[in-house]
């Protein structure tokens, strides 16, 4: 990860800049083991990249932005029936993929590019940070 998600406090939502980051970075960590699922990556992420490095780590807080994030960017017509919850969402998701036929690799790399696309999308601004509850860096 080339730029470094800041320490802002505990119970703080991300700001858009380090939301995008922090897709970006689960992303690079869900490429690196296609098994993995949603708390999973957010463990690796915590343990083996931000605290290690004396970064923010993520909690509930975080853990559903980053939910809400992904559930944005869920292709297609099967996004309607799936839970409300955000967390419980991406966790549905990636398990029909795993369910729909396709092996494991197949649906990390699908939960991969998934990561990849919300980053995009937040960086972007394609989506208004405050959808995700992130909060607008101070300028």
């Amino acid at each position: 990860m080339s730029e470094r998600i800041s320490n802002a406090e505990a119970g703080d939502p991300l700001t858009a800049v380090e939301l995008g980051q922090v897709l970006r970075a689960a992303a690079t960590v869900a490429a690196g083991d296609r098994h993995h699922d949603f708390a999973t990556i957010l463990y690796v992420l915590n343990t083996d990249v931000l605290c290690p490095a004396g970064q923010r780590q993520l909690y509930t807080l975080e853990a559903r932005q980053i939910a809400r994030a992904l559930c944005e960017v869920i292709p297609g017509e099967g996004r309607a029936s799936l839970p409300v919850d955000p967390i419980a969402a991406v966790n549905q998701w990636t398990i029909s993929r795993r369910n729909g036929g396709q092996p494991a690799v197949a649906s990390g790399k699908a939960l991969t590019e998934l990561f990849r696309t919300a980053a995009a999308q937040v960086e972007g601004g394609a989506q208004a940070a405050d959808g995700f509850g992130v909060q607008e860096a101070a300028g």
